[in-house]
C-alpha cells in the first residue's frame, strides 16, 4: 500500500472509497484535514473523477415513458447507470411518481391486498411494488396472519416435494413467501432429486404400458402415515442396472441408482448368500397414488389386477411384466416360457388376454414353501412360445437387454425368420 505521510491506512482507504462520492471539502472535514492536502493524497493515489456521463434524448424519453411502472433500481439497470444518478435526473425533468389512484384502483387494493403480493397487485395496477406499499400504509391496510389449519400443513407436507411454491400458493390461497416460510418453519427443504411424478396418471404410450408392468412385477409401493410420505421403487440384481436408467430416463428423473447387497431370501442350502442389487426410490405420493389405483398396495403381490389398457398398449404391458417375473429359458435341451403371480384375479387377467389372441397358455399353480399357492400360467407349445414372444418383442423400443437376447436367439434356433400374425 503507499504511504502518506501522516495519513493512516485507514484514511487512505476511506479517501478510496469515497472520492468519487464525496467533495474534496467534505473528505477533508471528515479526515480533519486541509482540502490542499487531500488534493496532494488523491495525486499521490493516482485517483481520478469519474467522467460524468451526459443525459441524452432517448434516456429522458425512456425515464419519461417508464418512471412510473419501474423502480429506480430497475431503470438504473436498464440505462448502465447508478441509483443515485437515475435519482437525480427524475429530479432534474420533475418526473415525480405521484400518479393518483382512482376510487377503482383502491377498491381493487382493499379486496386484494390480503390474497396477493404488492408485487403482483402493482403488476395488476401497473405500479411499482413501493407505490402499492405506500398505499396499503396511507389506507391503514395491513395483512394480519391467518393461522394454518391442520389441513393445509398436511397438505405442504404432503406435496411440497412434488409441486412448485407457485402451485401450492395457487391451491391454499397463500402467497408464495408464506408457503415458503411455513415450509421452513416445519423444516422441509427441496430436495435435488425430481422426476414426472404425474408419469402413471394416464398409461397412453408403450413406454407408460411396458413400465407398469414391469412395476407390477418387480416394483413396490410404501406410504408412511406418521410423516405424510411415499414412496415407488425397483429392486433389480445388479447387472441390470442399466434397465433402472432406463426407467429414470423414461420418467424424466434425475434420481440416484444405488446399490447394495442383500441376503438371499430363496436359497434354502446357503443362508449365507448375498446378493448384489441396485435400487431406485422414487419418493413421491402423487405417483403412489396413481398406482394404487391399478391395485398396487404395501402388500401389492395378492392384490394387483391386470389393468384396461387400449388394446394396442397390453401386448407392452405383458412386456414388461414377463421381463420382470416371467421365466424365459432356452438351451440345446430346453425352451420354456411362463409366469408367476400369487394374484388370482391377474393370472385370470394375463390368461384371457393371451386366449384373445390365440395363444394356448395353461392354468398351473403349485403351494411354495410358505403355504402360499402361486399361479404359474405356462406356455406348452413351442409354435405359442415364439408366436408370444414375437407378440410382445417385434418392433418393441423398451424392453430389458437380457431377455430380448434370448428372444432373438430363439428366433434364430427355431428357424422363425418370418414372424407370425398377431
Amino acid at each position: 500500500m503507499i504511504k502518506i505521510r501522516n495519513y493512516t491506512n485507514e484514511d487512505i482507504e476511506y479517501i478510496k472509497n469515497n472520492y468519487n462520492k464525496l467533495t474534496v471539502k467534505q473528505i477533508a472535514e471528515i479526515l480533519s484535514k486541509s482540502e490542499n492536502s487531500i488534493y496532494n493524497a488523491i495525486r499521490k493515489l493516482g485517483l481520478k473523477k469519474q467522467v460524468h456521463k451526459s443525459w441524452s434524448d432517448a434516456d429522458n424519453i425512456f425515464l419519461k415513458e417508464n418512471y412510473l411502472n419501474m423502480s429506480n433500481s430497475d431503470l438504473a439497470k436498464a440505462l448502465h447507470r447508478s441509483f443515485n444518478s437515475v435519482s437525480a435526473q427524475l429530479d432534474r425533468l420533475n418526473l415525480v411518481r405521484a400518479k393518483a389512484w382512482t376510487d377503482e384502483e383502491e377498491m381493487y387494493l382493499i379486496n386484494n391486498f390480503k390474497q396477493f403480493s404488492h408485487k403482483e397487485i402493482g403488476k395488476a395496477l401497473n405500479r411499482t411494488e413501493q407505490a402499492i406499499r405506500a398505499k396499503c400504509f396511507d389506507l391503514n391496510l395491513y395483512k394480519k396472519d391467518v393461522p394454518w389449519t391442520e389441513n393445509e400443513l398436511d397438505y405442504i407436507k404432503s406435496n411440497y416435494q412434488e409441486i412448485s411454491n407457485s402451485e401450492l400458493s395457487k391451491v391454499l390461497n397463500r402467497t408464495e413467501n408464506a408457503i415458503h416460510l411455513q415450509a421452513s418453519r416445519m423444516g422441509l427443504k427441496k430436495y435435488p432429486y425430481y422426476c414426472n411424478y404425474h408419469y402413471f396418471d394416464i398409461i397412453d404410450t408403450e413406454e407408460k404400458a411396458y413400465w407398469l408392468g414391469f412395476l407390477t412385477a418387480d416394483g413396490w409401493i410404501n406410504q408412511n402415515e406418521a410423516t405424510h410420505s411415499a414412496a415407488v421403487g425397483i429392486d433389480l440384481q445388479y447387472s441390470d442396472i442399466n434397465h433402472l436408467k432406463k426407467f429414470n430416463k423414461s420418467i424424466n428423473g434425475n434420481y440416484q441408482i444405488t446399490d447394495r447387497w442383500k441376503s438371499c431370501s430363496i436359497s434354502t442350502k446357503d443362508t449365507e448368500k448375498k446378493h448384489h442389487i441396485c435400487t431406485i426410490r422414487i419418493f413421491s405420493k402423487i405417483m403412489y397414488n396413481s398406482l394404487s389405483l391399478f391395485g398396487f398396495s404395501n402388500n401389492k403381490t395378492y392384490s394387483v389386477k391386470f389393468p384396461d389398457l387400449a388394446p394396442e398398449l397390453v401386448r407392452h404391458y405383458i412386456r414388461g411384466y414377463f421381463d420382470g417375473d416371467g421365466c424365459f429359458t432356452i438351451t440345446n435341451k430346453t425352451f420354456q416360457t411362463n409366469f408367476v403371480t400369487e394374484s388370482e384375479e391377474f393370472k385370470n387377467g394375463l390368461i384371457n388376454a393371451l386366449n384373445n389372441i390365440d395363444i394356448n397358455i395353461s392354468d398351473c399353480s403349485y403351494i411354495n414353501k410358505c403355504g402360499t399357492t402361486m399361479y404359474r400360467p405356462d406356455i406348452t407349445k413351442n409354435s405359442d412360445r415364439i408366436k408370444f414372444l414375437d407378440y410382445i418383442y417385434k418392433d418393441s423400443t423398451v424392453y430389458l437387454d437380457r431377455k430380448y437376447k434370448k428372444y432373438l436367439k430363439a428366433k434364430e434356433r427355431y428357424n422363425t425368420t418370418k414372424s407370425l400374425a398377431i
